[in-house]
């Protein structure tokens, strides 16, 4: 809360900090709550902190694609690709201490596909997911709020139409309510 909005706080947010939360991305995975506040460093007041988003699409976009769902287009219908890192995460006794309590990430069915239509794994998929998901799409959306021609290129570069899918995902009322506008 102390960073919403607080515009001096988050322009005077350095590459050392940064780079904390999104190390914490990357050991604790499955956690919704990390990517949400990394979106929340990206934009003050509906303008972009760009110094924080290039940061976070160069770190996170670039070197961890790994921890984000990826999304594509493919005809009308609109694909998800699973976090990779998040699938290959599970709970197993000898984890310990390790996401304690935090869900095994899997596809809807068991299986493990490259691509999901992205209105059956909402509905297959466990709530955390759909959070998770969820915060993603907000964090691609406030990295590309007021960014420069470099920002845009890399979003594009990570997800090419991942712009297109989450307005047309926010617009299918097929989704659960959280997702639509």
């Amino acid at each position: 809360a102390i960073f919403h909005d607080n515009r001096p706080l988050l322009v005077h947010m350095t590459e050392e900090i940064l780079a904390v939360f999104i190390n914490l991305v990357a050991e604790r995975p499955r956690q919704p709550e990390f990517i949400n506040f990394l979106s929340k460093l990206c934009v003050c007041n509906g303008q972009a902190v760009k110094r924080n988003q290039r940061f976070i699409c160069n770190q996170l976009l670039k070197r961890h694609p790994e921890l984000l769902f990826k999304l594509r287009l493919d005809g009308t219908e609109v694909l998800c690709k699973l976090p990779l890192k998040l699938m290959e995460s599970t709970h197993q006794p000898q984890d310990q201490g390790r996401d304690k309590g935090a869900p095994k990430w899997k596809s809807p069915g068991g299986s493990n596909p490259e691509w999901l239509c992205l209105i059956k794994f909402c509905s297959d998929a466990d709530s955390i997911a759909l959070r998770y998901l969820q915060c993603c799409l907000d964090l691609f959306a406030k990295l590309s709020v007021g960014t420069d021609a470099h920002g845009a290129q890399d979003v594009a570069d990570f997800d090419p139409v991942g712009v297109l899918a989450i307005v047309c995902a926010k617009n299918t009322e097929d989704l659960p309510y959280s997702f639509q506008d």
